[in-house]
């Protein structure tokens, strides 16, 4: 059984309550329950990476094997390394950057935020994001397309948590064009500079939503996915929430849909939940 509040989730297991593990009542924050469905999402695009990931150590396989086998060469020739030697070498470094890039990134995501007064920008987010995302777009063929990102104000927060919002809407975006027409499988992330406020607008050409299923999109535990939590958008509207920031969904004129959120620059530090 679970019941809601403002900012907890109340949950009474329907186990054995004279267990020691299961008796009381257990309240998760909303941070907590935000770490626990960015390790679920974290989880999902494991898989995902997993091929990418494996495309960099077989080059630097390949590429090694080649290395030696022209290093031995030369040793034997009692000759310098030659050029394209020292280019494998280079070739190699760069491919185990990718790898390392790549699970560093989930890692990333992975763990619990701690920094709350971070200053930082949304072109840095993104930067941390795009790798993420990227697996995805490339295996649904899906096109990103991003404007607005670079040369914004600088924001005060939680970096990683912003993270979180942002992958969100755009995993959502990249899910909602998969299945479509090949036209329409595209997703735009523009970024904007709004007064005292940065914008961010994910727009998707899928089929969209309808009003009633819009009005409660960022509601706890509300999914239109077969295998969805309903808890994505609603923590997303909680970060957004604790930055001081807006956070929104509206249907476009032709296909999909479009999230925005808006964050204040140089905010002060989110409130604790």
């Amino acid at each position: 059984m679970t019941m809601e509040s403002k900012d907890r989730l109340f949950v009474r297991p329907d186990v054995d309550r004279n267990s020691p593990s299961t008796r009381g009542d257990r309240q998760w924050t909303m941070e907590e329950i935000a770490h626990l469905q960015r390790l679920a999402v974290v989880g999902e695009l494991c898989a995902e990476t997993a091929h990418e990931v494996n495309q960099p150590l077989t080059a630097i396989r390949w590429f090694s094997e080649a290395a030696l086998s022209r290093l031995r060469e030369a040793r034997e020739k009692g000759e310098a390394p030659s050029e394209e030697l020292v280019e494998t070498l280079e070739t190699i470094a760069q491919q185990a950057e990718t790898a390392q890039q790549l699970t560093a990134r989930l890692f990333g995501m992975a763990r619990m935020s701690t920094d709350r007064e971070q200053r930082f920008t949304l072109e840095e987010v993104w930067g941390n994001v795009r790798p993420l995302v990227d697996v995805l777009a490339q295996r649904h063929h899906v096109k990103l397309m991003i404007s607005g990102l670079d040369d914004l104000p600088t924001l005060k927060g939680d970096r990683l948590r912003i993270g979180q919002v942002l992958l969100n809407l755009v995993r959502n975006a990249i899910e909602a064009v998969a299945v479509g027409p090949e036209d329409r499988r595209r997703v735009e992330i523009r970024g904007a500079h709004c007064g005292g406020w940065v914008e961010v607008a994910v727009r998707d050409y899928g089929e969209g939503a309808p009003p009633q299923v819009l009005e409660r999109v960022f509601q706890r535990f509300f999914t239109t996915k077969l295998a969805g939590t309903g808890l994505g958008l609603a923590i997303s509207k909680s970060i957004i929430d604790e930055h001081g920031g807006e956070i929104e969904v509206e249907p476009n004129p032709d296909y999909g849909l479009t999230f925005r959120f808006r964050l204040p620059c140089e905010q002060a530090s989110p409130r604790s939940p």
